[in-house]
């Protein structure tokens, strides 16, 4: 019994991993240059990983830019539960490279990023009944790299 439950869970494992290999983004970073400090008045924020991701408002803290992330995803809604509303994986990744302390979220927009044709099914007689296409979205994020300024 106990090799059953092994079995099961390496081959959700294996399911799940190979469904995000499928899941692709394709994310940028842009160097931001300036040396303006910003502060805001707090908000929403979460913590993954050391790297804080604020959905609205922006830190109460002092802090200057470093950086612009733009990241594009398939608006899927296999991919939404993957990846969530962006691919984090990748964003803390270019956060830390880049000595970030974390991410605004300035906006998205979703886009038709293709068509697909559908496989046609076929009836009784084997004929093939007409094709249809369907419309494929994508979802472009758009987030500012911060580091936290110590003043004195």
């Amino acid at each position: 019994m106990r090799n059953s439950w092994i079995i099961l869970s390496f081959t959700a494992l294996f399911v799940y991993c190979g469904c995000a290999a499928l899941v692709g983004t394709e994310t940028s970073f842009q160097q931001w240059r300036g040396s303006k400090i910003y502060q805001g008045d707090g908000g929403a924020v979460e913590t993954v990983d050391g790297i804080e991701f604020w959905s609205a408002g922006e830190p109460d803290r002092p802090y200057r830019i470093v950086g612009y992330i733009t990241q594009s995803r398939s608006d899927d809604p296999l991919d939404k539960i993957i990846l969530g509303t962006f691919n984090r994986h990748e964003i803390i990744g270019y956060v830390k490279n880049n000595g970030g302390d974390g991410v605004i979220s300035v906006g998205s927009s979703r886009y038709v990023s293709g068509y697909k044709e559908d496989t046609p099914p076929m009836d009784k007689e084997f004929n093939t009944i007409p094709r249809s296409i369907s419309t494929e979205y994508s979802v472009s994020s758009k987030l500012v790299v911060f580091k936290y300024v110590d003043q004195d």
